[in-house]
């Protein structure tokens, strides 16, 4: 479980999946972050990387202008994902 907060990044519960994606940003030329509204504004006790080093953030559908706004900055793209693929083609 991850938690994304402007002030304090990205971060994690478990340091062992810390330290796995500190190693995968390390490895990166570009990070994209995708986060559900629960994990917004969510600080855990391990940090993986500075909210600055997101250049691209995928969040939920359904989340406030208020709350895309808060985590869009000038470096990074924020993108919002659709209803899922079944949501759109009325399958079930």
């Amino acid at each position: 479980t991850c938690g994304l907060c402007r002030q304090t990044g990205v971060s994690a519960y478990d340091p062992g999946d810390a330290d796995v994606k500190r190693a995968a940003v390390r490895n990166s030329s570009r990070v994209a972050i995708l986060a559900t509204g629960e994990k917004l504004a969510t600080r855990l006790p391990h940090r993986i990387l500075p909210f600055e080093r997101i250049d691209c953030l995928v969040l939920e559908a359904g989340l406030s202008e208020e709350s895309r706004r808060e985590f869009r900055t000038e470096t990074n793209q924020v993108l919002v994902a659709g209803p899922p693929a079944a949501s759109r083609t009325g399958a079930r």
